[in-house]
């Protein structure tokens, strides 16, 4: 009786030895698989992170970008500008200079006519 008593509690001995080392697998395994969350959330963290940055520094470019078109479309609509009014300037100056022959060659022919006048 005693013989059969040792061997049951020397099997149940056994038994919860093998669920204690069974328990520990399991708690290695929670282990791991908690490191491994952990590794993944900092992970997203940093990426997010870097995804943040990325954001601010298109939102910079873009803001660059149309501060850099505004200043050329301006540049472009000064330098039209300016061609506008020397051109138109020089149509002045022409208009005037072709005004200033038409008197010239009109008092030319006034003059050649009340020369001929008192000739006759």
């Amino acid at each position: 009786d005693t013989l059969r008593s040792k061997h049951h509690n020397s099997t149940m001995l056994d038994q919860l030895a093998q669920w204690r080392n069974g328990i520990c697998r399991v708690d290695r395994v929670l282990l791991a698989i908690n490191q491994t969350e952990t590794g993944m959330i900092q992970r997203w963290e940093s990426t997010a992170q870097q995804l943040e940055l990325v954001e601010d520094n298109l939102e910079r470019i873009s803001t660059s970008l149309m501060v850099s078109l505004t200043t050329i479309i301006a540049v472009a609509v000064a330098v039209t500008m300016f061609f506008l009014f020397v051109l138109k300037l020089r149509d002045e100056e022409q208009q005037s200079k072709m005004q200033a022959q038409h008197a010239k060659t009109t008092q030319l022919l006034e003059d050649v006519i009340r020369a001929k006048t008192e000739h006759i």
